[in-house]
């Protein structure tokens, strides 16, 4: 099977990350079959074996923990979560009628709100628990919890997620390769919110084992890590798969990556051409657990444009899969029935990988009857912008159809009900004895006979090293760069739920109190003050690509840090506002000491413009300082931060020119030993830049990411030392100043 991506004259790909090439040549220091899920692969957990006295024992004494025996649960979980559409009733109704009336009220939805009412009482228990050890039981009590275990093991998976589980469940069951694809032995695909990549990776290794000859192109979309006005909670910041096939990502005609913005319908159907998608999935969502009982409604504009753009672009008789949650409100109502109109089939399945606890489901669409049949709503609702859609519904309650309205609140109680009783069974047993030593051999049976029930149904087995989307050469090389921003997952699961609102509640000096409590650790006790980097790799003239998007005011987030730094520092910005957080966190030079007459001190300039201006400026500025040194000069750049790719770029550049950077903290970066012939060999293309920089078309980078995180780590790793280090003192020097901390 041949994988590769749409024809070159399609989506422009991601030109300030290097093209497919470079890509493909570039990954010779990653390995996802290797990464860090499956950090030990030498170490290899046995198989546990059980006699048939024992097996038989224990299938049926499981009805005193699970409420079933091993048979029933096998079932439930990868047969009965599931809840077929009849969708002959499906109509849309006239497109003049599209988003002219109010939100349907709580009346007209009763029985779902009963429902979602029931749902959200029994959630409502969890919220006194630890979340971090309710994670704990629930993980022992998941009985699908050792399936990527031995996945990792015994098929030896690229980019082994829970996702890629989920995803491998649905495309074997629903056989979402459609028979015009496989006819013409080619597959289009295109995959929107996919970042870190596991339904890529999943659908490969489907591929290679059941379609071995069918050629596969293959696209993607996720919000762009690399762009730094992008939030924390709504990013998926594992980057390690994106940079390998960085060219098969798509971002938008903005670069940030955000499906909702208003032309990327249209750009998207544009630069696909003639090749339409024979799939898309949808796997979108962020991060809600501030908010948990109202999931559905905080991601519904997100479903909708989802849908919106894989209607758009999908071909006729294609497939669609998305991920949804629960069908309470007239959104997901609306949505459904727009989906049962728009195709032959519909199912709501939730895999048997998907935790049994959470409200998560994906909705499998089959057969496209194409864009035509719908051409006069979807071409209205493509207009749509998100004021109307938070006032209005999408279709008048009177054009609902009862019969499948009535479908939507039997699959949604099926569901909910399931929910529920996992959640009561959770906690009965976690008031009781968790630690039970029964408790722990029967989920350990279960869990075993779950793997061996997964692995057969689905008929998997290893693919060839080479067959990988990431080919590499050695099976056991490790993954040096594990991106900051993953380790931060873990400090989201800490407290319980009561404890995360009280915290988004506190008066600022109350905030400050917990900041400091929990900036007391080894992380940030052994920051250090001076870091040295030496000259990298030169970098070819010839490889600046200057990439435009979305000015950045400012910056939320960084692949450049640790993501715990970025999230206190967000929380900060909160309380007292950008402009405020700056003047208080910004500790300025004594320029009395200072020795350098060489310098650019840029303190003031990001504390008082939005980022993008300051970024504008600062680069004229050391483009113009840059002519008055001399051979052997030091160079000295005060306040210039280093968490966008931009000003990344600029130093990479800069570094060029230098014989070694320096940073001291809190906030300074000394450049020693400048060269003259590299500055002159970098004149012309430092003049392109700052021309191009103006304030309404922002430069996002201007060279290719590899030259920051390529298989040479050393100056990643500085940068992210660098980075952790200031943002600390930033934050330190802020509690310092108000005397109640």
């Amino acid at each position: 099977m041949e994988n590769t991506t749409f024809s070159s004259n399609s989506i422009p790909r991601g030109q300030n990350f290097g093209s497919r090439n470079s890509t493909q040549n570039g990954s010779a220091g990653r390995n996802f079959t290797n990464d860090r899920y499956n950090k030990n692969v030498d170490r290899r957990s046995p198989r546990l074996l059980y006699s048939e006295d024992e097996e038989e024992e224990l299938s049926l004494s499981l009805e005193d923990y699970y409420g079933k025996d091993l048979e029933a649960l096998l079932k439930n979980s990868f047969e009965s979560k599931t809840y077929h559409f009849d969708t002959r009733g499906a109509r849309l109704p006239s497109a003049d009628r599209l988003f002219t009336e109010e939100k349907w009220n709580n009346y007209q939805l009763s029985e779902l709100q009963d429902i979602k009412r029931d749902l959200n009482i029994v959630k409502s228990k969890l919220d006194r628990y630890e979340l971090s050890q309710w994670h704990k039981h629930t993980k022992a009590m998941n009985p699908s919890d050792k399936i990527m275990r031995h996945l990792r093991r015994d098929v030896k998976v690229e980019f082994l997620t829970q996702a890629w589980c989920k995803f491998y469940e649905l495309v074997n069951k629903y056989q979402l390769i459609p028979s015009e694809a496989r006819s013409a032995n080619t597959l289009y695909s295109f995959h929107l919110c996919e970042a870190p990549g596991a339904f890529v990776a999943s659908l490969n290794h489907y591929l290679k084992l059941n379609h071995p000859d069918l050629k596969w192109y293959w696209l993607a979309n996720s919000l762009n890590p690399f762009y730094e006005g992008n939030t924390l909670s709504e990013m998926i910041n594992d980057d390690r798969f994106m940079l390998q096939t960085i060219d098969r990502w798509d971002f938008g005609p903005d670069q940030t990556g955000d499906i909702t913005h208003p032309e990327y319908p249209s750009y998207l159907r544009r630069n696909f051409d003639d090749a339409l998608p024979h799939l898309v999935t949808a796997d979108g969502s962020f991060d809600c657990q501030d908010n948990p009982n109202e999931q559905e409604s905080t991601v519904s504009w997100l479903h909708l444009k989802e849908t919106l753009i894989a209607l758009n672009i999908l071909r006729k008789n294609g497939n669609f899969v998305i991920k949804m949650f629960t069908f309470f409100e007239c959104e997901s109502v609306c949505l459904l029935t727009l989906l049962a109109a728009a195709f032959q089939e519909i199912t709501v399945e939730k895999p048997a990988t998907s935790k049994e606890g959470n409200s998560e489901c994906y909705i499998v669409c089959q057969k496209y009857r194409g864009r035509d049949a719908i051409a006069p709503c979807l071409d209205q609702l493509l207009k749509i912008d998100l004021q109307t859609y938070q006032k209005y519904s999408m279709f008048p309650l009177v054009t609902c159809n009862l019969m499948f309205y009535r479908q939507i609140t039997r699959c949604a109680s099926l569901f909910a009900s399931k929910q529920m009783s996992a959640i009561e069974r959770y906690i009965r047993i976690y008031e009781n004895d968790p630690e039970d030593p029964k408790l722990r051999k029967h989920c350990d049976f279960l869990q075993e006979k779950f793997v061996q029930h997964y692995i057969k149904k689905n008929k998997l087995r290893p693919i060839k090293l080479e067959d990988n989307i990431v080919n590499l050469p050695k099976l056991k090389y490790q993954v040096e760069r594990k991106p900051p921003q993953v380790i931060e997952s873990k400090y989201r699961k800490q407290g319980s739920h009561a404890d995360r609102i009280q915290r988004s509640n506190l008066v600022a000096s109350d905030l400050l109190k917990k900041i400091n409590e929990e900036l007391n650790d080894d992380l940030c006790n052994n920051l250090q003050d001076q870091l040295r980097l030496p000259r990298g790799c030169e970098i070819p003239v010839d490889e600046v690509d200057i990439t435009f998007g979305k000015p950045i005011e400012v910056v939320l987030s960084s692949q450049f840090c640790h993501g715990r730094f970025m999230r206190i520092r967000n929380e900060m910005i909160k309380v007292y506002g950008y402009r405020k957080f700056m003047i208080a966190a910004t500790q300025l030079p004594d320029t009395h000491r200072d020795n350098y007459r060489n310098y650019c001190d840029f303190s003031i300039l990001y504390m008082q413009k939005d980022y993008n201006t300051a970024q504008r400026e600062s680069l004229c500025t050391i483009y113009d300082k840059l002519f008055d040194l001399r051979e052997g000069d030091d160079f000295k750049l005060i306040g210039y931060p280093l968490l966008t790719q931009f000003n990344i770029d600029v130093l990479c550049v800069l570094r060029q020119m230098f014989k070694q950077v320096i940073f001291n903290a809190p906030n300074e970066l000394l450049l020693v030993d400048m060269e003259l012939d590299m500055l002159d060999l970098w004149r012309d293309k430092l003049a392109d830049i700052c021309d191009a920089y103006t304030s309404r078309r922002a430069v996002i980078s201007f060279l290719p990411i590899s030259f920051i995180t390529g298989s040479n780590n050393s100056f990643y790793k500085w940068l992210v030392e660098a980075n952790n280090s200031r943002l600390y003192r930033e934050i330190n020097h802020v509690i310092k100043l108000n005397p109640r901390v």
